[in-house]
C-alpha cells in the first residue's frame, strides 16, 4: 500500500469521524431538548453546517470547499467555546441560587460539575479539529507541489554552493581544507588524527 493510499484513507476517515460527530451531536441535543432558548439553536446550526461542509469535500474537495470546511468548522470551534462559558455560566447561577453565602471558587468549582456538562460543548472542537486536520496539504489546495518545487531550488542551490565551497577549499566538504574525520577524533583528551 502506497503512501499515498493510506493519506487519502486516513483522510476520508477523518472527514467521516467529524461529519459523524456532528449528525451524532445533533441527535444527542434534539434527545436532551436542548432548544429552550434562542442561544441553544446555535450547536444545531453549527453542527448543521459543519456536516454539510464535510460532504462537500467529501463529495467535491476543490480549495474553495476545502476553505469553506475550514472556515466553518473554526467557527464550530469558537461556537464551542460559548457553550463551555453558557453551561458554566448556567450551573454557577444555580449554585449562586442555592447557596448565595458560598465563596466565589467554591461557587466555580461547584458550578464546573453541575447538570449542564462542563466539556459537552467541546464535541464540536473536536469534530472540527479533525476535518481541519484532514485539511492539511490537502491535493486540492495544491502546495505540497510549491513546498516540494521550492525544496528542490533550495537543495539544488545548496549543492551548488557546496560545489563553490568544495572548488574554492580543494577538499570536499565545509571544513576549509581539512576532513570531517581529523576534527571528529579531536574533541577526545587525546588529540589524535585519522588524517596522517
Amino acid at each position: 500500500m502506497t503512501a499515498k493510499i493510506v493519506e487519502e484513507r486516513l483522510r476520508l476517515f477523518l472527514l467521516g469521524l467529524s461529519g459523524a460527530m456532528c449528525l451524532g451531536t445533533i441527535v444527542e441535543l434534539w434527545l436532551a431538548e436542548h432548544t429552550e432558548q434562542l442561544l441553544q439553536l446555535l450547536p444545531f446550526i453549527l453542527c448543521g453546517l459543519g456536516l454539510a461542509a464535510v460532504i462537500a469535500v467529501l463529495r467535491r474537495p476543490s480549495r474553495p470547499t476545502l476553505w469553506a470546511l475550514r472556515l466553518v468548522m473554526g467557527l464550530a470551534a469558537l461556537g464551542s467555546l460559548i457553550g463551555v462559558y453558557e453551561h458554566v455560566a448556567s450551573n454557577l447561577e444555580v449554585v449562586r441560587e442555592v447557596n448565595p453565602n458560598l465563596a466565589w471558587m467554591d461557587a466555580l468549582w461547584t458550578a464546573t460539575h453541575g447538570a449542564a456538562p462542563l466539556l459537552a460543548p467541546g464535541i464540536l472542537v473536536l469534530a472540527a479539529l479533525m476535518a481541519i486536520a484532514a485539511t492539511y496539504y490537502h491535493p486540492a489546495l495544491g502546495n505540497r507541489d510549491a513546498v516540494t518545487r521550492s525544496k528542490m531550488v533550495s537543495d539544488t542551490n545548496l549543492g551548488a554552493s557546496a560545489s563553490t565551497q568544495q572548488s574554492a577549499d580543494g577538499q570536499t566538504g565545509f571544513g576549509g581544507g581539512r576532513d570531517s574525520q581529523s576534527t571528529l577524533y579531536e574533541c577526545g583528551s587525546p588529540a589524535v588524527s585519522r588524517s596522517g
